[in-house]
């Protein structure tokens, strides 16, 4: 098992059994997680989102975590991971997608990156971004280029 894997293992189960200083603890070993440097621990932090989390401040700490990597790489598995993401935690998902959106080199990258995903991650994208621009129509026009791609 690599570094990452036992990192995001650790955090996993810290998120889960929500013991004594839990979110002191899983701060300290996200640190840990992106002192590593590998993009490829991204995948595995986006599926310890919760909507049920009982601090979005720590859900937040993902999101910052990974969002210290190229945008390129960034978007290309939060593409990856969005049917998973979809089901397991659909809040996130939009809170992610907002700030994918905000940013108009992350929105770019995600353009590029969409038009390799698979079917069902197209699929997920749309209905998602879909749903955000009737929730929230001033997304639209960040929006209209993602989905024009799909």
């Amino acid at each position: 098992m690599s570094d990452i894997d036992e990192k995001v293992e650790e955090l996993s189960r810290i998120l889960e059994e929500k013991g004594d200083s839990y979110v002191s603890h899983a701060e300290k070993v996200l640190a840990e997680i992106v002192d590593l440097h590998d993009v490829d621990c991204i995948g595995s932090l986006i599926s310890c989102f919760d909507d049920d989390s009982e601090y979005d401040e720590l859900m937040f700490s993902i999101i910052h975590a990974i969002e210290v990597f190229e945008w390129e790489d960034y978007v290309t598995r939060v593409i990856r991971s969005l049917p998973q993401l979809l089901q397991q935690a659909p809040r996130w998902a939009e809170i992610l997608h907002i700030r994918i959106l905000n940013s108009e080199a992350c929105r770019h990258a995600y353009v590029e990156a969409i038009t390799g995903a698979s079917t069902d991650q197209r699929e997920s994208a749309r209905a998602l971004l879909a749903k955000l621009v009737d929730a929230k129509p001033k997304f639209a026009e960040k929006a209209k280029p993602v989905l024009l791609r799909l």
